[in-house]
């Protein structure tokens, strides 16, 4: 489980856009989802940013409405989803759900379709 756990937090960290390469970026999460630990909290994360890319991919293949546009490379970070649900929810035990309500709120304003 340590060499997982170590594998999570290194590929959060360096899949990191806009990430200086002099500076490791420390994931920080402010916040408890639901009874997970630090790691699993950190999988969620990872595998929502993962699903919003995938979102952002169909509905530009399908020529469908946008509610939010990724970026240029196609990556909306664990960075960016960190501090979106840190802001809202510091020193909060918050479930999934409002998790994912909150990411959906922010991203037209973080990623807007031009």
């Amino acid at each position: 489980m340590t060499k997982f756990r170590t594998l999570i937090f290194c590929a959060l960290a360096i899949a990191t856009p806009g990430a200086n390469s002099s500076e490791a970026w420390v994931p920080e999460v402010n916040f408890q989802l639901e009874d997970a630990d630090y790691i699993r909290t950190l999988t969620w994360v990872s595998g929502f940013g993962y699903a919003l890319d995938a979102i952002g991919r169909i509905t530009i293949e399908h020529n469908q409405t946008r509610v939010f546009c990724t970026p240029v490379d196609g990556y909306i970070g664990s960075k960016e989803l960190l501090e979106i649900l840190n802001a809202k929810f510091a020193g909060q035990t918050i479930t999934s759900e409002e998790a994912t309500v909150e990411i959906m709120d922010k991203l037209p304003s973080r990623y807007p379709c031009e």
